[in-house]
């Protein structure tokens, strides 16, 4: 049995269709990843997932059961970090995780779970002397103290630098392990890609696709393709020719050029490198990535 199903739902406001005839659904143990721009419908979604909010028709499970109806000991079953939370800036993590622990009946180790978030140098900080992603963590924490088998997390990395975004990366693998089902949203591809087994790409309410990330990329047909090669410690980044493309520089001195025409582009930038007696070493020619494949669906949506 899945955990989450979900056929056909559909809900409106004020005559606005916010989610049309939305399908799909998640395994025991998957990582899922609701994707797309703001407003695509990812929050109703999720708040109907939650049985905060009424749906106008279809199907939903939850854990088997319907979350309109559910019990409050079925919701028990479930930990949530919303988009949007407000803690009592004077109380800690430590005793703000505590109090959600007394109202579980098998809560993990209160220290336990703040070292797994990062919070364990914080545990006795005054909420309010925390960063904004340290908050954050604070919103994981109270969400698996209760050691959860379904995990709804919305936007959760809002506000996070990129170690912090790594650790959430690490505890949504080791809750896979453990076979805590995740759905997440996200409007960062590249974090759909990084966290997700599959994603389901929300536009406008409508579901307009669901897969493995690299599965949606290979399914896409486009004819974009990444050039990717390193470029050498002595050719500084604004040498490099500009022909109007879509080119990066990682910090690693790696350049990804995406482009639509690869054989011409491959042409003029080995011309370019022959002309200045510069190594293109690791030259690749890659298939679409899901931000190719995400931005056309968006586009075509």
């Amino acid at each position: 049995m899945e955990t989450v199903y979900v056929r056909r739902l559909r809900k409106h406001y004020d005559g606005l269709c916010a989610l049309d005839d939305v399908s799909f659904s998640v395994a025991p143990g998957e990582v899922f990843g609701l994707v797309g721009p703001k407003g695509s419908g990812k929050t109703t979604t999720m708040e109907i997932l939650q049985g905060r909010r009424a749906r106008c028709g279809g199907e939903v499970s939850v854990l088997g059961a319907d979350p309109a109806v559910a019990a409050r000991v079925h919701r028990e079953r479930i930990g949530v970090v919303p988009q949007e939370t407000e803690h009592d800036g004077s109380s800690t993590p430590r005793r703000l995780v505590r109090h959600r622990a007394a109202t579980r009946a098998r809560p993990r180790p209160v220290d336990e779970v703040l070292e797994m978030v990062g919070l364990a140098a914080k545990r006795d900080a005054r909420i309010e002397t925390l960063s904004l992603g340290e908050r954050r963590c604070v919103d994981l924490a109270v969400a698996l103290i209760g050691a959860p088998e379904l995990l709804l997390l919305d936007e959760p990395t809002t506000a996070f630098d990129p170690a912090s975004r790594r650790n959430v990366g690490v505890v949504i693998e080791e809750l896979g392990t453990r076979g805590t089902t995740v759905v997440l949203t996200t409007n960062r591809v590249a974090e759909a890609r990084q966290f997700a087994d599959r994603v389901g790409v929300l536009s406008a309410g409508e579901m307009i696709a669901v897969g493995a990330p690299d599965e949606l990329a290979d399914r896409s047909g486009s004819e974009r393709r990444i050039i990717r090669f390193t470029l050498p410690e002595h050719v500084p980044g604004c040498d490099l020719p500009d022909a109007g493309h879509l080119l990066t520089i990682g910090l690693d001195r790696i350049v990804e050029l995406r482009s639509a025409s690869p054989a011409r582009d491959l042409e003029w930038l080995n011309r370019w490198a022959r002309e200045r007696d510069v190594l293109l070493e690791d030259l690749t020619l890659a298939p679409p990535s899901f931000e190719d494949a995400y931005l056309e669906l968006i586009g075509q949506a």
